[in-house]
């Protein structure tokens, strides 16, 4: 009987770290260009409002929803702060993202070009990056 309650406690403990190891969910509210721009603005202020244009545009090309697109813009920023420590703004990445944006061109595509300007920029600058993803279009 020990043998068996011995089992099945590691076997729950198996089971459940994948679960664990899953990232956080993103929550994005009723508009999503005001979770990337930020939640304490108002919602005509001209930053939301880029942020609502990007989300379109970006959607528009890639056929994604916008809350997908949203959502991805979100978790590129917890990956710049995992992967190189940098913090940057769910905005820049929106921005670097639409910067990229065309017909045909998928999400990740967008997400990973805007990742590798921003590495590779000097001090990994937002505005330097966006040089850099210009001087490529």
């Amino acid at each position: 009987m020990k043998k068996i309650l011995t089992l099945a406690a590691l076997c729950s403990l198996l089971l459940a770290a994948p679960a664990g190891a899953q990232p956080a969910p993103v929550d994005l509210g009723s508009d999503p260009a005001h979770a990337v721009a930020g939640r304490d603005l108002a919602a005509d202020d001209a930053r939301v409002v880029k942020a609502r244009g990007w989300l379109k545009k970006i959607a528009g090309s890639t056929g994604e929803s916008e809350e997908q697109v949203a959502a991805s813009a979100m978790k590129l920023t917890r990956f710049f702060f995992d992967s190189i420590k940098l913090r940057i703004l769910p905005a820049e990445a929106l921005e670097g993202m639409a910067a990229q944006a065309a017909p045909g061109k998928a999400l990740s595509d967008l997400t990973s070009g805007y990742f590798q300007a921003r590495r590779l920029s000097p001090d990994n600058s937002h505005v330097e990056a966006m040089k850099a993803l210009a001087a490529k279009q």
